[in-house]
């Protein structure tokens, strides 16, 4: 790609926004949004290759994520640290490639435990003296939680935070939250805290593959950096992180992966830049691009000169021109979700296709696995995304039988696990899916309270109130209740059922998103790589539902 056609398109996209930056500008502060680079795959290690600095400089890049090998060294830290003074940079710790990842947890401390990162005390207190130090993270925590901690080295399977063979879901469930807690609390202490506190850092993270356990995650305290690209269907992977950091109150940040399901690099170098911008316009604190210079992702070496590649390029257009002349006014902390789905952690994304990457189970437990409940929401969403997310599965890595692409229509969607059950969550919401395998009594109140005063819930038989429970002869059934309703229906792609919720599910052409009194519209009008984003006053009418 010449970079008069990166210009070119960068200018249209720039301009849709620039009609409507002004929104909100002068009640809210600026929020900008650190990028930063994962060096996974460098053939050495920043600190120590000239080149790559070079190349971090040029790009612009304000923080990095190191993928350490072998075993954590202080000196190492040190050496990392003492590059990040130089000019004022951030990183990132990530033990993805090391054995010190997959650590026995001691069965004396930990229930049931499996193997993960457990630093010791000297080495995380060296990374906190740091100023320079943002965080820890999991790398694709949930796949090796289903998968296998060597999933990504072709081992056979062993657990991660918790071994869940032969339990039930509830358990498998409540055995990784409990060794989570744990481990937060030993080894990471105060970690939690500042997730919960926009801005602070260091954090701890897990950058997540698939659409699933980000409410088990965060509500330990961990911030969601969901994957945007890779085998990711956006809407999907950002209504769960999304919806997990603003029910449990954490950060949201994202991961911009390269991958995808044909190999390295797996999307253009358009898709890399609609892929920010998503970030960027979802109120993202930071992101990262995956992978540096693996493969000459970002930049490669020339006759001992460093060249920017077409996704350098799109990277360094984006913070250098881009971000400094769109400042955003939206923060994450006010999304306000309008169409939410409900449903118990259960670890189901549509997972057919076994082999050495995936494994047809629940929570990496050969007894547990996918039923008509937990598939449920597969159905949601091929509704809410107005038929285009097929009810196969919801990521690339089952085959959909339809090219990867980056944007689907969902309209202002959040996920929210079975225990949401404070009513502030649902300010503003106008359609709840209840889903899955349990609901706690508590959230399930609030849903029949909120019903009373206009909501629509729409649920399974299973997990309908007990008078409300039977789905009639046509398939569904409405309880009108105060000036709402409960729709119950253990199809919701019935043609009828479908008929009733479509004034809810917003345009088919737009992915759609509100920041308190700010409405987020993302489109692809011209290319289907190419995402083009416009501001607008939220609308304050409610859709005609014929309700």
């Amino acid at each position: 790609m010449r970079r008069m056609e990166i210009m070119r398109w960068a200018m249209a996209a720039a301009m849709m926004v620039a009609m409507t930056a002004s929104v909100g500008a002068a009640e809210v502060a600026t929020n900008p949004m650190p990028v930063g680079v994962d060096e996974a795959g460098s053939k050495k290690w920043i600190f120590d290759d000239p080149a790559a600095q070079e190349a971090f400089e040029q790009i612009g890049f304000d923080f990095v994520m190191h993928h350490f090998w072998g075993e954590p060294k202080v000196a190492e830290i040190d050496r990392l640290d003492e590059w990040a003074a130089e000019k004022g940079h951030g990183f990132l710790i990530n033990a993805e490639n090391s054995p010190s990842g997959r650590a026995p947890g001691d069965p004396a401390i930990y229930r049931k435990p499996g193997g993960f990162f457990q630093p010791p005390d000297k080495y995380v207190q060296r990374c906190l003296a740091s100023p320079r130090f943002l965080g820890f993270c999991f790398d694709e925590c949930e796949h090796w939680v289903c998968n296998g901690t060597w999933v990504t080295a072709g081992r056979s399977f062993e657990p991660h935070f918790y071994d869940a063979e032969g339990d039930a879901l509830d358990d498998a469930y409540a055995g990784n939250m409990h060794n989570l807690g744990l481990l937060m609390d030993r080894v990471f202490p105060g970690f939690a805290e500042r997730a919960r506190k926009p801005g602070s850092v260091p954090v701890v993270g897990t950058e997540n593959v698939f659409p699933i356990l980000q409410h088990l995650f965060a509500r330990q305290g961990l911030v969601q950096m969901p994957k945007l690209l890779k085998e990711t269907i956006t809407p999907v992977t950002l209504a769960m992180a999304m919806g997990a950091a603003k029910q449990y109150g954490v950060q949201h940040w994202t991961s911009v992966d390269l991958w995808g399901v044909g190999g390295y690099p797996g999307h253009s170098p358009e898709e890399l830049r609609s892929a920010l911008l998503i970030s960027y316009w979802t109120g993202a604190e930071r992101t990262y691009i995956e992978n540096f210079s693996y493969q000459g992702s970002l930049y490669a070496v020339e006759d001992e000169r460093v060249e920017l590649s077409d996704y350098g390029q799109v990277a360094r257009e984006f913070i250098r021109e881009y971000l400094p002349e769109h400042p955003r006014h939206i923060r994450f902390e006010t999304f306000a979700p309008e169409v939410i789905i409900v449903r118990f952690p259960d670890s189901d994304w549509g997972q057919e296709n076994p082999g050495p990457w995936i494994r047809r189970n629940l929570y990496g437990a050969s007894n547990l696995v996918p039923d008509e409940d937990t598939r449920y929401w597969l159905k949601v969403w091929h509704v809410i995304s107005h038929g285009t997310i097929p009810v196969t599965a919801l990521n690339y890595n089952t085959p959909l039988g339809i090219p990867y692409r980056v944007l689907f229509p969902a309209n202002n969607v959040a996920v929210y696990d079975h225990l949401a059950a404070d009513p502030e969550l649902y300010r503003g919401a106008r359609l709840v899916f209840l889903v899955g395998k349990q609901v706690d009594p508590a959230c399930l109140a609030t849903l029949e309270a909120l019903s009373e005063k206009g909501l629509t819930v729409v649920s399974t038989s299973r997990l309908a109130p007990a008078e409300m429970a039977s789905v009639g002869p046509e398939g569904y059934a409405i309880h009108a209740t105060g000036s709402g309703r409960w729709i119950v229906t253990n199809d919701v792609t019935l043609a009828a059922v479908r008929d009733i919720l479509t004034p809810f599910l917003g345009r088919p052409d737009e992915l759609r998103y509100v920041f308190g009194d700010t409405e987020v519209v993302f489109t692809t009008p011209e290319n289907p790589d190419r995402v083009q984003v416009a501001l607008r006053m939220r609308q304050s009418d409610p859709p005609d539902d014929g309700n």
